[in-house]
């Protein structure tokens, strides 16, 4: 079966794409997301609505439009052809998937751990990263650790 050139290329562009679409989407939709969980006011509702109303409609619907502006663009049968839909679809739901990935990380985690360095003493700006980005265990941490226990001084 792999020493089908046709089944070989298939595999390749498949990889291609996916990853590509991937990537770009990401690019764009990490911010999108950081804003929808940080920022309140009217331009973050009108983009988590917008969002919401593309997530409503089926994504079969979305296929002959898609095919006409790919045709009228001169694009159809191409990579970005493949891959101007694919970022289009991605961006919704990520930007989505995004919103709830920052909303689980509490907002103070967000000043950079550097620059308060002074205040840090001796303890290095990597060594601060470290200790605050780090996951915390889901079990009660041991007697020993002072991190995410109440009865440890600081």
């Amino acid at each position: 079966m792999l020493r089908d050139e046709r089944i070989v290329q298939a595999f390749v562009n498949s990889a291609l794409i996916s990853t590509l679409a991937t990537l770009l989407s990401l690019m764009v939709t990490v911010t999108s997301g950081y804003m929808l969980s940080r920022f309140r006011g009217a331009l973050s509702r009108a983009w988590f609505g917008t969002i919401y109303v593309f997530r409503c409609v089926p994504y079969i619907s979305w296929v002959l439009p898609l095919y006409f502006v790919t045709q009228a663009w001169g694009i159809y049968d191409s990579y970005p052809g493949l891959l101007l839909p694919h970022i289009a679809v991605h961006i919704c739901f990520f930007s989505w998937l995004m919103k709830g990935f920052f909303d689980a990380i509490d907002p103070s985690m967000s000043t950079p751990p550097c620059s308060t360095a002074a205040r840090a003493g001796a303890r290095s700006c990597a060594s601060r990263c470290r200790r605050r980005y780090r996951p915390s265990p889901p079990w009660p941490s041991s007697a020993g650790s002072s991190r995410g226990t109440s009865s440890s001084s600081h």
